[in-house]
């Protein structure tokens, strides 16, 4: 006769074999992950902030788009126009908050969008000057550049954003 010890000891040597990996999935889970090392605080925040750089990138890029500031623009006249919300137009807004104030988000966006419009007039004035032909003095350096105009807007969305 066996003693509860040996049937234990054998269920345990059962256990272990590949059979009963795949019919144990949580077992199987978990000595899987035990393989695996955790993240150190620092390489969190090392990932985080490359993260947060490349979105940086990728945004300078979209806004540097003629098509993006249109989109932009049109997100706008959808938002002042209540047929998109806020939290469809930014992301980390907790639009089910009792302390949200939906009116207030969109105007403090639209203000955004709007300096985005007025942008995007003055580069396109500035690109038909230059198609023309005319003589003109070079631009002087408080002029904006296409990509230094992204990364004023870009800047202003984190200000932005900064203040809520």
């Amino acid at each position: 006769m066996r003693t509860d010890a040996e049937a234990v000891g054998d269920a345990e040597a059962e256990a272990d074999t590949p059979d009963a990996a795949s019919a144990d999935p949580v077992r199987t889970y978990l000595r899987e992950m035990t393989s695996f090392s955790l993240l150190t605080r620092e390489s969190e925040v090392a990932i985080a902030k490359r993260i947060e750089d490349g979105q940086r990138r990728v945004l300078r890029v979209v806004l540097g788009s003629s098509s993006a500031m249109d989109e932009i623009v049109f997100l706008g006249a959808e938002l002042r126009h209540a047929r998109l919300r806020v939290k469809d137009v930014v992301r980390n807004v907790d639009s089910d908050d009792p302390d949200f104030d939906e009116q207030w988000h969109v105007d403090r966006i639209c203000k955004v969008f709007d300096k985005v419009a007025r942008l995007r007039k003055r580069g396109a004035r500035s690109a038909a000057s230059r198609a023309v032909g005319a003589t003109r003095r070079p631009r002087p350096p408080c002029v904006q550049r296409p990509t230094r105009r992204a990364d004023g807007v870009h800047q202003a969305l984190q200000r932005r954003e900064g203040q809520r």
